[in-house]
């Protein structure tokens, strides 16, 4: 009997992974217009990948259908508006598009963020446990912050009536929170008010993600680091998924390889001229925090693609590293987010552009080559040749197939091409300027 259960449980288990998430979306401000679904491949580079598009009709509305693994984060755009959401395989959520206001700040792309309305949202969905957790470990933070304009001038107030004398600016009222480190009481007293309030929920994906945003707030300078690592990485999984975790991790390793170039700077160098992974991970695994190979692997990926354009890291060492990592990790996430960190840091590299010059053919660099390029004449070049050399000056005419595109009305001057002389003495040639440092000579 349980032998003829396992197929049917394998092929449950595998349409659960293939169901599709299902988002309709409204949107009466972008009648006509696309609405992209994109998923973020990974959450340590955020490089986005198109899943689907739909058209918004005429009622405003348009329906995406899309698969999805585990819980994923993707990004509804329509024009230069985006917004993001959490997903999950089987899920269909109803969201309304909110147009921002114009005065919103734009980023330096020209892009704007916006939110969505969920409707008939399940209380216990994904969206709306983080959107809750978030507001209430913001609300906690600015408690009693000089950066909280309401709480802060209350503070202020009740400085002003107890002091007969003003203080010295320096001293700031006792319950302003003005340290860049929480008080360890109070972050034990928010955590265990929060959990209790989630005690209901059973879900592990929300639950390591109210983990990691506690972590956040305990970690800081002059915090035990011993105990930070002990309690939330040391034989934990890596959670690729939860954008908490990743905010963690990359907050506690953040000086990690400044201090491999502090103390063992040749091995740095080393491990870059030779541009093997396995080289680097070796002077990272010395530090007692990064002991476990998955964890070292991604800490190390990801400091490369951080620090990239830091005095610390040899470009294309970093590079090689990076490609060694895409191509040979024995973890397939480590795989594709460091080919995504390569493709991020060279695929929008401009060459210089001595090095486009130097692959044209030696007459396209001439004077001849030149003229040609800029007109689309590159057939005529020999005749062109010709018609500069000496004894030809001041006689000749432009090519008849030339004339007849009415390059002779653009470029040709009082006397045809101009005279021999005229380019040796540098003068302009059929109006076209001389580049900077740049000297005519006539085609032998």
């Amino acid at each position: 009997m349980k032998q003829a259960l396992l197929p049917l449980l394998f092929a449950a288990s595998l349409a659960a992974q293939a169901q599709d998430v299902v988002i309709d979306v409204q949107a009466a401000d972008y009648t006509g217009q696309v609405v992209l679904l994109y998923r973020y491949d990974d959450l340590f580079t955020l490089r986005a990948v198109r899943a689907t598009e739909s058209l918004i009709g005429d009622m405003g509305k348009a329906t995406l259908t899309a698969p999805v693994e585990g819980t994923a984060k993707l990004r509804l755009r329509i024009g230069e508006v985006t917004a993001d959401l959490f997903a999950r395989a089987g899920k269909r959520y109803q969201v309304t598009f909110i147009k921002p206001d114009a005065r919103v700040a734009r980023t330096v792309s020209g892009t704007a963020r916006t939110s969505l309305f969920f409707h008939d949202l399940d209380q216990l969905d994904v969206n709306a446990l983080t959107t809750d957790l978030n507001e209430r470990v913001d609300a906690f933070i600015s408690e009693d912050l000089a950066t909280d304009q309401v709480a802060g001038m209350q503070v202020l107030e009740i400085k002003r009536k107890n002091d007969v004398q003003p203080t010295d600016s320096v001293q700031r009222p006792g319950t302003l929170f003005v340290t860049p480190t929480l008080s360890q009481a109070r972050v034990d007293s928010f955590e265990t008010k929060v959990r209790h309030f989630y005690e209901a929920v059973k879900d592990p994906w929300f639950d390591h993600y109210l983990t990691y945003s506690i972590a956040g707030m305990r970690h800081g300078p002059r915090v035990n680091e011993v105990e930070l690592h002990a309690k939330y990485l040391q034989g934990q999984p890596v959670h690729y998924d939860d954008p908490e975790y990743v905010r963690f991790l990359r907050s506690f390793y953040s000086e990690h390889l400044f201090l491999v170039h502090r103390f063992n700077e040749a091995g740095l160098h080393h491990a870059f001229d030779v541009g093997e992974a396995d080289s680097l991970k070796a002077l990272l695994t010395a530090n007692e925090f990064l002991k476990e190979d998955r964890l070292c692997e991604l800490v190390m990926i990801d400091l490369l693609y951080q620090q990239y354009h830091t005095k610390t890291v040899k470009r294309d060492g970093a590079e090689k590293i990076l490609a060694d990592v895409a191509t040979s990790s024995v973890h397939a996430e480590h795989r594709r987010i460091a080919a995504n960190m390569l493709w991020d840091l060279t695929s929008m590299r401009v060459e210089p552009v001595a090095s486009h010059a130097a692959r044209r053919p030696a007459w396209e660099r001439s004077i001849v080559g030149q003229f040609a390029r800029r007109t689309g004449v590159h057939r005529h070049h020999r005749q062109l040749v010709q018609l500069l050399r000496p004894g030809n000056a001041g006689r000749g005419t432009a090519p008849p197939r030339l004339q007849g595109r009415g390059a002779h009305r653009r470029h040709q001057p009082r006397h045809g091409c101009g005279s021999a002389q005229e380019l040796r003495e540098g003068a302009p040639w059929n109006g076209l300027p001389l580049a900077a440092g740049e000297r005519r000579t006539a085609a032998a």
